[in-house]
């Protein structure tokens, strides 16, 4: 069951970040993905501490440094 949810929550995170912007929602790529991740967490596919070990900090150094 949990892998359902998995791959539910990763198909339409998947589908926002491809489309881009929609204008109705208010939300970009970066939107789309953090709801996607809280969502992750929220749902008990991945646990917190899986989630903070998951986070590549070189890469949002470059993006955002």
């Amino acid at each position: 069951m949990m892998s359902y949810i998995a791959v539910a929550v990763f198909a339409l995170t998947y589908t926002g970040v491809a489309l881009g912007r929609f204008s109705k929602l208010a939300m970009d790529r970066t939107g789309f993905a953090l709801v996607g991740a809280v969502t992750m967490v929220s749902a008990g596919v991945l646990l917190p501490q899986q989630a903070m070990e998951a986070v590549h900090v070189p890469t949002l150094l470059l993006l955002y440094g």
